[in-house]
């Protein structure tokens, strides 16, 4: 699987409030890949929330890919154009399966990015 190891972080409860957040509803994934670079960059805690789940252009969301065996998780940005829904890496240079952009069906959408941390170079 490209996106895997589910960890908590911690934030102040003030700064999730102000996003409109509930820590309920948040979860934790780790980069893996170049897919997304430079965005998100292997290793890095990217937080999510549950129950934004509706598309929106520019935005970068957790979404579960059929696969072959099994399931895999992805993070990709939305492209919302005329009520289409497409979804696309930031690296389209990048070794792994997301050169081109893949309509919507058949994806489930997870939740919304709404966070990401890395080491700084």
């Amino acid at each position: 699987s490209e996106w895997a190891d589910m960890h908590k972080l911690k934030f102040r409860r003030d700064s999730l409030a102000k996003k409109r957040l509930n820590a309920d509803n948040l979860a934790v994934m780790y980069g893996a890949g170049d897919s997304m670079e430079p965005t998100i960059r292997p290793g890095d805690a990217i937080l999510f929330d549950l129950t934004d789940t509706t598309p929106k252009h520019r935005g970068i969301y957790v979404l579960l890919v059929p696969g072959a065996g099994a399931e895999e998780y992805a993070v990709k940005r939305a492209i919302v154009s005329k009520g289409m829904v497409t979804f696309v890496s930031d690296n389209t240079d990048g070794d792994h399966d997301w050169k081109a952009p893949r309509g919507a069906a058949g994806l489930k959408v997870v939740g919304r990015v709404r966070w990401t941390g890395g080491w700084v170079k």
